[in-house]
């Protein structure tokens, strides 16, 4: 896919004067209409949890749907996420994408195809690091989800850590179960 031919409020996007220079344009018909996506699309905007990011852009063809609400597009064969397909045709890049990189979507509401303004490509391990996930959030505070801040490493696989009072908190609600059964 070829990089389109931008004009006008379009071209400023395609410049960088995205979210982080304040420029926005008036509407996403602008934008989507430039890109040359290899399907159509039709949104209309949701004010984002994140005003900084601008505004969301929910499909309204209700094309391919998760579980979760994210549009799905079938392309040659290959699935793709709208949000990502429209990063992808937002930044000049083909279907294959920045190698290396994963399209992380940063207002993180999956039905959003906002890829322009809410998608930045980065490499996998910073993606899963900014996410919410139990482990994730345990690592980025230092603390285990109940409080505590007793790490260890498992023996035989220092990749992974464990709580040592979340730990010994098992074992002893475990201890009474072992006595019956033995």
């Amino acid at each position: 896919m070829n990089r389109p031919t931008l004009s006008g409020s379009s071209a400023a996007y395609a410049q960088g004067m995205g979210p982080e220079s304040g420029f926005m344009p008036s509407e996403p018909s602008v934008v989507i209409a430039s890109l040359g996506l290899p399907f159509p699309l039709r949104v209309e905007t949701v004010a984002s949890p994140w005003p900084a990011l601008g505004p969301c852009w929910r499909d309204l063809d209700r094309r391919g749907r998760q579980y979760d609400g994210r549009v799905l597009v079938h392309i040659d064969g290959r699935k793709f996420y709208g949000y990502r397909l429209v990063a992808l045709a937002a930044n000049g890049l083909g279907l294959d994408g920045a190698p290396g990189l994963v399209a992380a979507h940063l207002c993180d509401r999956p039905w959003c195809v906002n890829g322009v303004e809410h998608v930045r490509f980065m490499p996998p391990g910073e993606n899963t690091r900014r996410g919410a996930a139990p482990s994730v959030v345990a690592a980025r505070t230092g603390r285990c989800a109940q409080g505590h801040d007793e790490w260890a490493l498992r023996p035989g696989d220092p990749s992974r850590r464990y709580c040592r009072a979340c730990s010994r908190e098992r074992d002893r609600r475990r201890a009474p179960r072992r006595k019956k059964a033995a």
